[in-house]
C-alpha cells in the first residue's frame, strides 16, 4: 500500500472528530517524535523527541517517550487526545508507545 495514501486516510478520518487536539508520531530511522497539534487552531502544543532519551534499548527509551510525553499532556491539561499513526502500521514500537501513554492514564 501506497504510505502516502495511507496517511491521507488515516489524517482524514481524525479531522472528521477534531474536538480533541491530534497526537502525531513520525517514526525515522533511528528516532521517534512526537507532537501535539490543535487542528482547529492550527497550532502545535507541544513536542517531544526520542534524541534526548537515556536508555540501552529502543524499547526503554520509548517507554521514557511515552512517559515524559504524558507528562507534558497532564501539565497541558490534555487527557484525551485522538492518535494519528500517520504512515505507520499498529505494532511494534507505535504499538508498545501508545500502551505505555495509556497506562500513564491518557485517554486514546
Amino acid at each position: 500500500m501506497n504510505n502516502t495514501a495511507r496517511t491521507i486516510r488515516v489524517r482524514n478520518k481524525l479531522k472528521l472528530v477534531s474536538s480533541r487536539p491530534r497526537l502525531s508520531i513520525f517514526k525515522s530511522n533511528r528516532y521517534l517524535s512526537v507532537q501535539l497539534i490543535d487542528d482547529q487552531n492550527n497550532k502545535s502544543i507541544l513536542g517531544v523527541h526520542e534524541k534526548k532519551m537515556a536508555g540501552k534499548t529502543k524499547i526503554e527509551r520509548i517507554k521514557q517517550l511515552a512517559q515524559q510525553t504524558a507528562e507534558q499532556l497532564k501539565q497541558a491539561k490534555q487527557t484525551k487526545v485522538y492518535f494519528d499513526r500517520g504512515k505507520n502500521r499498529y505494532h511494534g514500537q507505535i504499538a508498545s508507545f501508545v500502551e505505555e501513554l495509556r497506562q500513564a492514564g491518557i485517554n486514546i
